[in-house]
């Protein structure tokens, strides 16, 4: 009886021991932990990003190029005037046929500047000749204003020449006016430029 007791105090005494022992056993090694749920929540962002942007544009651009000045040239004008011999002095070569032994000949030719707008020089020549002589004379030239006319006037004196011969003279242009033109011309083209912009996102935050 005594040794029944015994047994029984010694269960009593493990079965106590093993409920107070409250150590957790590690989980086996490979086996995840558990853990405890996390707090989430979803919070409202604003993040930068970069986008090429692009428009039409129209410009104007001036463009210049060099033309010739219209202009226009008269007839040559040709004038015979007697210088000596008494009676027929300042009368035309033609009033006094074979009585005049010198004479001046005159020859004016007209040139117009046609453009409203732009001035230029003009240069002209003329050339005289009697029988086989010939008298080159110089250049001369003027500024023309839009519109304006200019009377180019050259004399030569001479005596008369064999069988009562006259001179006879030719004007020419040595040179005439190029000018600078301009005007605006449109043009269309594409701009392009990087531009910072935002987006809103949302995302999830867990503490």
């Amino acid at each position: 009886m005594k040794t029944l007791h015994i047994a029984f105090g010694l269960s009593l005494f493990l079965l106590l021991f093993g409920c107070l022992n409250t150590e957790v056993t590690p989980a086996p090694e490979g086996v995840p932990e558990l853990t405890p749920p996390a707090n989430c929540h979803i919070v409202t962002l604003t993040e930068p990003y970069t986008e090429e942007v692009c428009w039409n544009v129209t410009y104007t651009q001036e463009v210049c190029e060099y033309k010739a000045l219209e202009f226009s040239v008269s007839s040559v004008h040709k004038l015979d005037l007697c210088t000596v011999d008494g009676d027929c002095v300042g009368k035309e070569l033609s009033a006094c046929p074979h009585t005049c032994t010198g004479a001046m000949k005159r020859c004016r030719m007209n040139v117009t500047n046609l453009n409203p707008d732009k001035a230029g020089v003009w240069a002209v020549g003329a050339n005289f000749t009697l029988d086989n002589a010939g008298f080159i004379k110089d250049p001369v030239d003027s500024y023309l204003q839009p519109g304006e006319t200019w009377t180019f006037d050259f004399t030569q004196l001479y005596t008369i020449g064999l069988g009562g011969s006259s001179m006879d003279c030719d004007m020419y242009l040595v040179s005439t006016p190029t000018v600078e033109f301009c005007h605006q011309v449109g043009k269309d083209d594409v701009e392009c430029q990087e531009r910072t912009l935002y987006r809103t996102i949302e995302r999830e935050v867990c503490e």
